[in-house]
Protein backbone atom coordinates (compact mmCIF):
# COMPACT_ATOMS: atom_id res chain seq x y z
CA UNK A 1 0.00 0.00 0.00
CA UNK A 2 0.74 3.25 -0.78
CA UNK A 3 0.31 7.03 1.60
CA UNK A 4 -1.83 7.59 -1.67
CA UNK A 5 -5.55 6.89 -1.49
CA UNK A 6 -6.44 4.38 -3.86
CA UNK A 7 -8.60 5.01 -7.02
CA UNK A 8 -9.34 1.55 -6.73
CA UNK A 9 -11.33 -0.81 -3.86
CA UNK A 10 -12.23 -3.97 -3.23
CA UNK A 11 -16.01 -4.53 -2.89
CA UNK A 12 -17.74 -7.37 -1.59
CA UNK A 13 -21.49 -8.27 -1.81
CA UNK A 14 -24.10 -10.74 -1.59
CA UNK A 15 -23.69 -11.86 -5.29
CA UNK A 16 -19.95 -12.99 -4.34
CA UNK A 17 -21.13 -14.91 -1.57
CA UNK A 18 -24.45 -16.56 -2.76
CA UNK A 19 -26.32 -16.55 -5.92
CA UNK A 20 -28.86 -14.21 -6.48
CA UNK A 21 -32.63 -15.39 -5.84
CA UNK A 22 -34.39 -14.94 -8.75
CA UNK A 23 -37.80 -13.87 -6.85
CA UNK A 24 -37.89 -10.56 -5.51
CA UNK A 25 -39.58 -11.68 -2.14
CA UNK A 26 -36.52 -14.22 -1.23
CA UNK A 27 -33.74 -11.68 -1.92
CA UNK A 28 -31.84 -10.38 1.31
CA UNK A 29 -31.14 -7.00 1.57
CA UNK A 30 -28.35 -5.74 0.18
CA UNK A 31 -24.37 -5.13 1.67
CA UNK A 32 -21.46 -3.83 0.53
CA UNK A 33 -18.02 -3.75 2.09
CA UNK A 34 -15.24 -1.44 0.12
CA UNK A 35 -11.78 -1.29 1.41
CA UNK A 36 -9.88 1.36 0.42
CA UNK A 37 -6.26 2.47 1.67
CA UNK A 38 -5.52 6.17 2.57
CA UNK A 39 -1.81 7.32 3.84
CA UNK A 40 -1.28 3.74 5.23
CA UNK A 41 -4.37 3.41 6.93
CA UNK A 42 -7.52 0.66 5.65
CA UNK A 43 -10.73 2.19 5.20
CA UNK A 44 -13.46 -0.46 5.41
CA UNK A 45 -16.94 1.47 4.11
CA UNK A 46 -20.18 -0.82 5.17
CA UNK A 47 -22.85 -0.02 3.11
CA UNK A 48 -26.61 -1.40 3.32
CA UNK A 49 -28.05 -3.81 5.68
CA UNK A 50 -25.71 -5.92 8.17
CA UNK A 51 -28.98 -8.48 8.72
CA UNK A 52 -28.90 -12.27 9.98
CA UNK A 53 -28.70 -13.37 6.40
CA UNK A 54 -25.85 -10.40 5.25
CA UNK A 55 -23.50 -11.56 8.31
CA UNK A 56 -21.63 -14.09 6.13
CA UNK A 57 -20.85 -11.59 3.43
CA UNK A 58 -20.08 -8.80 6.16
CA UNK A 59 -17.60 -12.07 7.43
CA UNK A 60 -15.90 -12.70 3.64
CA UNK A 61 -15.68 -8.73 3.00
CA UNK A 62 -13.69 -8.36 6.30
CA UNK A 63 -11.69 -11.52 6.09
CA UNK A 64 -10.38 -9.67 2.44
CA UNK A 65 -8.54 -6.96 4.60
CA UNK A 66 -5.86 -9.56 4.96
CA UNK A 67 -4.38 -9.02 1.75
CA UNK A 68 -4.72 -5.25 2.35
CA UNK A 69 -3.46 -5.72 5.53
CA UNK A 70 -2.73 -2.43 7.43
CA UNK A 71 -2.10 -1.73 11.17
CA UNK A 72 -4.42 0.87 11.48
CA UNK A 73 -8.26 0.52 10.15
CA UNK A 74 -10.94 2.58 10.42
CA UNK A 75 -14.44 0.93 9.47
CA UNK A 76 -16.65 3.27 8.10
CA UNK A 77 -20.77 2.45 9.05
CA UNK A 78 -21.75 5.99 7.57
CA UNK A 79 -23.82 3.69 5.26
CA UNK A 80 -24.88 1.32 7.32
CA UNK A 81 -28.57 1.14 7.81
CA UNK A 82 -29.08 -1.84 9.79
CA UNK A 83 -26.97 -4.07 12.54
CA UNK A 84 -28.17 -7.41 13.11
CA UNK A 85 -26.71 -8.79 16.41
CA UNK A 86 -24.97 -11.61 14.04
CA UNK A 87 -22.81 -8.46 12.82
CA UNK A 88 -22.49 -7.18 15.81
CA UNK A 89 -20.10 -10.37 16.82
CA UNK A 90 -18.74 -10.41 12.96
CA UNK A 91 -17.55 -6.90 13.78
CA UNK A 92 -16.22 -7.94 16.98
CA UNK A 93 -14.19 -10.86 15.89
CA UNK A 94 -12.77 -8.92 13.30
CA UNK A 95 -11.53 -6.16 15.66
CA UNK A 96 -10.26 -9.07 17.80
CA UNK A 97 -7.88 -10.27 15.19
CA UNK A 98 -6.56 -6.95 14.30
CA UNK A 99 -5.78 -6.27 17.58
CA UNK A 100 -4.10 -9.54 18.50
CA UNK A 101 -2.28 -8.75 15.01
CA UNK A 102 -0.87 -5.26 16.41
CA UNK A 103 -3.31 -3.09 15.52
CA UNK A 104 -6.29 -0.77 15.93
CA UNK A 105 -9.43 -0.33 14.83
CA UNK A 106 -11.52 2.58 15.36
CA UNK A 107 -15.05 4.16 14.13
CA UNK A 108 -15.20 6.78 11.57
CA UNK A 109 -17.75 9.18 13.90
CA UNK A 110 -20.30 10.05 11.20
CA UNK A 111 -22.26 7.35 12.20
CA UNK A 112 -26.39 7.27 11.61
CA UNK A 113 -28.44 7.69 14.54
CA UNK A 114 -30.02 4.45 14.76
CA UNK A 115 -26.39 3.02 14.60
CA UNK A 116 -24.93 4.47 16.96
CA UNK A 117 -27.63 4.25 19.27
CA UNK A 118 -27.39 0.58 18.84
CA UNK A 119 -23.87 0.45 19.84
CA UNK A 120 -24.50 2.55 22.71
CA UNK A 121 -26.88 0.39 23.92
CA UNK A 122 -24.85 -2.59 23.27
CA UNK A 123 -21.77 -0.89 24.90
CA UNK A 124 -19.75 -1.24 21.78
CA UNK A 125 -19.52 1.92 20.99
CA UNK A 126 -16.92 1.24 24.07
CA UNK A 127 -15.01 -1.13 21.74
CA UNK A 128 -14.76 1.24 18.85
CA UNK A 129 -14.51 4.91 19.93
CA UNK A 130 -15.28 7.72 17.54
CA UNK A 131 -13.71 9.85 19.20
CA UNK A 132 -10.37 8.45 19.21
CA UNK A 133 -10.89 9.08 15.51
CA UNK A 134 -11.04 12.62 14.62
CA UNK A 135 -10.19 12.80 11.04
CA UNK A 136 -13.58 13.24 9.22
CA UNK A 137 -13.42 10.75 6.07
Amino acid sequence: MTGQTEDHALVISPAHVHPPATDPALRSPRIEVCITEEAGEAIIRIKGEATFTQAPTLETGLSALSAWWSRRVTLDLSELTFLSSLAMGVLIEFRRGVIRAGGCVHLAPNLRPQIREVLEATKLIELFDPAAYTRLL
